[in-house]
Parts: C-alpha cells; structure tokens; sequence
C-alpha cells in the first residue's frame, strides 16, 4: 500500500516515514484538478483562486446554492482520497 504523502508543514507530527515535498502536494492537487469535469474545475477557480462566496457562485453557475454546496463536498472528497489513498 502506497504511503500517504504528507506536506512538509505537518511533519512535526511524526510523519518520519518520508517527507513529501510541496512540489509531490502540487502534483498531486493538479492531478485532481485535471481530472475533474468543467463544471467542477470552475467551482475549484471561483472559490479557491477568486473567494467567491456560494452563493455567488450558484448564481453565475445556474444552479440552486442547495446543489453547489453538495458539488462542492464531492469535489473535497476526491481531493482527500487523492491523499489518503
């Protein structure tokens, strides 16, 4: 089983088994980010690149605030498997 890769700013909390390196963190974000839909990757740029609030978000999107809030929880579910796998 692949080891998970940690940044270098949670090493302090025992993760001597091998330090990842921001640049394996970056990778591996931009990985997630490729593989995710149109849709989705625009949620990822307006919220995490632009600080757009949800609300705004579903606005300029089209879709009910209800429906953004549980695509954004998917989104974050694939980016956790990404390092917990």
């Amino acid at each position: 089983m692949e080891k998970r890769c940690k940044p270098e700013a949670y090493a302090s909390f025992g993760a001597d088994d091998g330090k990842c390196k921001m640049d394996d963190v970056k990778k591996r974000l931009l990985e997630v980010i490729k593989g995710l839909n149109d849709r989705d990757r625009l949620i990822v740029i307006f919220y995490y690149l632009q600080g757009m609030n949800l609300k705004d978000m579903a606005s300029i999107l089209g879709i009910p605030l209800k429906n953004l809030s549980k695509l954004h929880a998917e989104i974050l579910t694939k980016f956790s498997k990404a390092f917990l796998t």
